[in-house]
């Protein structure tokens, strides 16, 4: 497993910490993961609530949030950014995967980030780390389902390697996980057009 804490920075020079949710089965570290997304929910517009969920709920229900928080860090796996002051820690960003049952190589995937740091290159730094997490579990593809409007998410699947497919009212997009290679991730948002994160 890798190393559960990393310090980015953003294109705009906002510092943050990327982390390894629940990397430990306690209880409390599930609740506090719980009050984080809480926390960023507050900060996610309509427009966003609806990418992520394809409706626009008000608030997350407790049931929502005990499966969002249900990780076990293998076949259940997410990565969040927080920025860190004197007194708290405050969530803008998480992205995560569940791993498929009836297809063991295949996890279905999601990434949100509030509205504030849409655009700062904190999308891709979330994806490239979970990308490693899945390359660990033995992983072959990340799938998302995508809004065909959702543009920017669109680009970010794409900047991986992401292939497309109508399904629906959505867009099933399949992320390959390639094989190890030196690692790629500097703590700094890498240079990119400003709509694809």
């Amino acid at each position: 497993m890798q190393s559960t804490d990393f310090n980015a920075t953003l294109r705009d020079g906002t510092r943050c910490v990327i982390r390894l949710c629940c990397h430990t089965n306690s209880g409390d570290d599930r609740q506090h993961l719980k009050e984080g997304i809480r926390s960023a929910w507050c900060h996610l517009s309509p427009e966003s609530r609806y990418y992520r969920f394809g409706y626009v709920p008000q608030q997350l229900s407790e049931q929502q949030l005990d499966y969002l928080a249900n990780l076990d860090n293998l076949d259940r796996l997410a990565w969040c950014a927080f920025i860190q002051d004197d007194t708290r820690e405050t969530g803008i960003g998480l992205a995560r995967y569940v791993r498929i049952e009836d297809e063991p190589g295949v996890a279905e995937f999601a990434v949100t980030v509030v509205d504030e740091y849409q655009h700062s290159g904190l999308g891709s730094l979330l994806v490239g780390h979970l990308i490693d997490s899945a390359r660990e579990a033995h992983l072959r593809i990340l799938r998302g389902y995508i809004r065909p409007n959702n543009r920017a998410m669109l680009a970010l699947a794409k900047k991986f390697g992401g292939v497309a497919q109508s399904e629906d009212d959505y867009l099933l997009v399949d992320i390959p996980v390639p094989p190890a290679q030196p690692s790629t991730h500097t703590g700094t948002a890498p240079e990119a057009p400003s709509h694809t994160d």
